[in-house]
């Protein structure tokens, strides 16, 4: 699959108070939302993805996804929280994956995805 973000296709919010902006990727298969950390001057970023339960921190609930997030800029790592919109559907949480892997690319540098595990303590599920 190949995904294309274009600058027509993105709005970029900033938010008062928060070391965060929104970003907005539109595309014919609906809007992806996600929350920017920007780091200055660079190289690389990373992209944070949530888990089933939707929204942009499960299931890592307990701030471990926005104290990363806040964290990584001071060592020049640019970090892109998303919100899938079907969180419950593969193909489509793929493809907001692959959104913001693009997404940080066109910002000048190396993107990683990331995620976390819906493990619980003692490897059950």
């Amino acid at each position: 699959m190949r995904v294309d973000v274009r600058p027509t296709d993105l709005r970029r919010i900033p938010q008062a108070g928060e070391a965060y902006e929104i970003v907005e990727i539109a595309t014919d298969r609906g809007t992806t939302v996600c929350r920017y950390y920007e780091a200055q001057g660079a190289r690389s970023g990373v992209v944070m993805v949530g888990g089933t339960g939707g929204g942009f921190d499960t299931p890592a609930r307990g701030g471990l996804y926005p104290r990363l997030a806040q964290d990584l800029p001071n060592d020049r790592i640019s970090a892109l929280r998303v919100q899938y919109r079907h969180p419950t559907d593969l193909v489509e949480s793929v493809f907001d994956t692959v959104l913001g892997l693009r997404y940080l690319e066109s910002r000048g540098g190396v993107a990683a995805a990331g995620g976390w595990s819906g493990t619980r303590s003692g490897g059950e599920q």
